[in-house]
């Protein structure tokens, strides 16, 4: 039994890197002339295989891409960028259009599938994607709840119990909205430390 409506796309080496990163997004959503896979619980992987196989041009994932690698664009590898990070969405409901945002209580019916993720795929670490609605309505911290600087940002911090410690977290603002330059130095940093 799980509590995933959506498996996470976890790359090929995530499981044997010593930094194993989830980058946390919020939700998904149909744009125009999207259509659900034919297993809704691919979803997520879908969404990265379309982007980096350039079918879909996804700037959530292209700004991903740069926020960790600190690369341009043009310089990143799609097929391998992610092969030693995991990505989730938190809320487990897709919306059906951009305009529509989940709600409090969409988020926090998906703390369980949440948990799920770290206990199945045991991250290290986490970057949340969203400063406003995600992050105010992820579970509580189970052991400190911080504000740290990295790369001469200060991050609120939160730690999550997995398998074999806790993965500390961190959030930047929504990747859609996000300056890449601007988190490239603390993100680092943070997967550094």
């Amino acid at each position: 039994m799980t509590n995933l409506s959506f498996l996470p796309y976890v790359g090929p080496t995530f499981p044997a890197s010593a930094v194993r990163l989830l980058l946390l997004g919020e939700s998904h959503y149909l744009g125009d002339g999207d259509e659900l896979p034919r297993d809704p619980l691919l979803a997520t992987r879908t969404v990265v295989e379309k982007w980096k196989s350039r079918e879909w041009a996804i700037r959530y994932l292209t700004i991903g891409a740069r926020v960790i690698t600190g690369q341009q664009a043009w310089e990143i590898d799609r097929t391998t960028v992610f092969d030693a990070i995991a990505f989730a969405n938190m809320v487990q409901t897709i919306m059906p259009t951009l305009r529509h945002r989940p709600t409090v209580e969409q988020a926090r019916a998906s703390w369980p599938a949440f948990r799920e993720v770290l206990d199945r795929w045991d991250p290290t670490h986490v970057v949340a994607t969203g400063r406003r609605f995600l992050w105010d309505n992820m579970p509580a911290s189970d052991r400190r709840t911080a504000e740290v600087a990295f790369g001469g940002a200060l991050l609120p911090m939160r730690e999550f119990r997995t398998p074999s410690g806790f993965a500390s977290t961190v959030v930047i603002p929504h990747l859609s909205r996000a300056s890449a330059p601007r988190w490239q130095g603390p993100i680092r940093e943070f997967l550094a430390g």
